[in-house]
């Protein structure tokens, strides 16, 4: 990189990663709708917003992006990451 500085912009969550005594360190779950949550880990497409914030209709998504919004210290875990183990379309996927 030759220049001095450069600016980077995105969004970036809250940390929810404490130190417990005596349980060690822990990474609270978010409300809903991010990846490493607790319980059903979700996207649906219908939660679309676009920059500010504002709902907008998506008719399909051509890709998705993964990336960590979180920066934080955790002690021994040694950082805090995003994780997905898997992406489906529920539309193409069969009842059974």
């Amino acid at each position: 990189m030759e220049e001095d500085s450069y600016t980077l912009r995105g969004t970036r969550l809250e940390s929810r990663t404490s130190y417990i005594d005596g349980v060690g360190w822990y990474n609270a779950p978010y409300d809903w709708a991010y990846a490493d949550n607790y319980g059903p880990n979700t996207f649906r497409i219908s939660d679309a917003v676009h920059a500010a914030g504002q709902p907008v209709e998506l008719k399909f998504i051509d890709f998705v992006k993964v990336q960590t919004g979180v920066q934080a210290m955790a002690g021994i875990l040694g950082e805090v990451s995003t994780e997905v183990l898997a992406i489906r379309d529920y539309h193409m996927v069969r009842e059974q």
